[in-house]
């Protein structure tokens, strides 16, 4: 098991304790949710199936690790899933990535890469755009590995044999079939991570992408995105603001895992890259409401090895959780358009009195006619000859009711 698929069962030891000790992180939940919703969608996409979804999804967040280290091809799921892919039969298919006649395509798609990033400095602004279509498809592969290596022990990726048709001895035909618009996808969500951090970026120094934590064997397997001088970042890129409430368990649980304190997690920042929106916060005295997270984290590795949840202490002192956004979005107000709009009043036409005393009326653009054709009440004065020719008709109407 994985600890997402953890924290889904409400009856596993790390939910119970999260539920038992923290449980005010759903009220935390419910007010970041609704600042996300007051944050306009920036990047709006629309893919065919949930599997690409993903995919994009996890491609942007080797893309935003980049920016702090370009190594991202050494991320511990990227190496598994490329020993995977060299191991794997599937009937039917012949498997590009075993090792044949001396050549290996895992090396030399790692090499490739190592080639393209000495090349470029991914710090800088400057980038061209040549060089950042490249990379985000040089991502996307990094994501297919990624989800390559997890469908191992998860069914909710593609068939993993679909990484087979889509590789090739040449790095380049690889490169290019990955499709456009993903390219450009990716592209924005790092340009747009790029303008609201950027300090965050040229001033980090110790760096940690992908590993995995020291106590993820309770858990079965536990991964972070990137720890950058003690902040936590949580990518994600969903379209809409759901499922907060287990991001921030996440976020916890990751801190939780973190036994012998090696990644010095202290603070948090989820980043919605389609929102261009971060909210950032201390997890112990901002999240948790607590003073001492050491001593809690204690408990809870003490508790896990028993499988029974510590009674949470009587005098325990816990703050409500206080989360500040990390550049707060106004609330955008759009004007309100009635259904149906009042109907424009009607102007009455001009009339005037003639010498001879008749009353004339002006004639309107879009007079209605009546259903027999007549003139309108406020039309024209009839002259002699239509009066007259009015008169016999009704006169014949009468006469012969059935020509009527």
């Amino acid at each position: 098991m994985s600890l997402t698929q953890e924290l889904d069962n409400k009856d596993s030891y790390v939910r119970q304790f999260m539920d038992a000790w923290f449980p005010d992180l759903p009220k935390a939940a419910r007010a970041m949710a609704s600042r996300l919703r007051a944050s306009p969608l920036i990047h709006p996409v629309n893919y065919e199936t949930k599997n690409l979804y993903m995919l994009v999804g996890t491609a942007s967040d080797y893309r935003l690790r980049a920016f702090f280290d370009p190594a991202v091809h050494r991320c511990a799921m990227v190496q598994e899933g490329l020993r995977y892919c060299q191991m794997s039969q599937w009937p039917g298919f012949r498997n590009p990535w075993k090792p044949r006649k001396g050549f290996a395509l895992a090396d030399a798609f790692v090499q490739a890469y190592e080639d393209f990033i000495v090349s470029i400095d991914l710090r800088t602004p400057s980038l061209d755009q040549a060089s950042e279509d490249r990379l985000a498809r040089f991502c996307f592969w990094f994501a297919q590995l990624d989800a390559f290596n997890r469908s191992r022990v998860s069914a909710m990726f593609s068939p993993p044999w679909l990484l087979h048709l889509s590789a090739s001895p040449n790095i380049e035909s690889m490169l290019s079939g990955v499709p456009d618009a993903v390219a450009a996808d990716v592209t924005a969500l790092a340009k747009g991570f790029r303008t609201c951090h950027e300090d965050v970026i040229e001033k980090a120094e110790t760096v940690f992408m992908g590993e995995s934590l020291d106590a993820s064997e309770i858990v079965g397997n536990a991964d972070f995105d990137l720890v950058a001088d003690g902040m936590l970042y949580e990518f994600k890129a969903m379209l809409r603001p759901q499922g907060i409430a287990k991001i921030l368990r996440q976020v916890v649980g990751y801190w939780l895992l973190d036994r012998e304190d090696r990644f010095g997690i202290r603070k948090a920042s989820i980043v919605f890259t389609r929102q261009e929106h971060a909210e950032t916060f201390d997890i112990a005295p901002g999240l948790l409401g607590i003073s001492d997270g050491a001593e809690v984290r204690h408990l809870f590795h003490e508790g896990a090895a028993s499988g029974v949840v510590p009674r949470v202490p009587d005098g325990l002192k816990r703050e409500l959780p206080s989360l500040v956004p990390l550049k707060p979005k106004p609330i955008w107000e759009e004007p309100i358009v009635p259904k149906h709009p009042p109907p424009t009043p009607r102007v009455p036409p001009r009339s005037w009195v003639e010498p001879n005393g008749s009353i004339m009326v002006e004639d309107e653009p879009e007079a209605p006619r009546t259903r027999r054709g007549r003139p309108p009440k406020y039309g024209r004065a009839m002259t002699p000859a239509e009066r007259g020719s009015l008169h016999r008709l009704r006169r014949k109407q009468k006469a012969s009711p059935s020509r009527a």
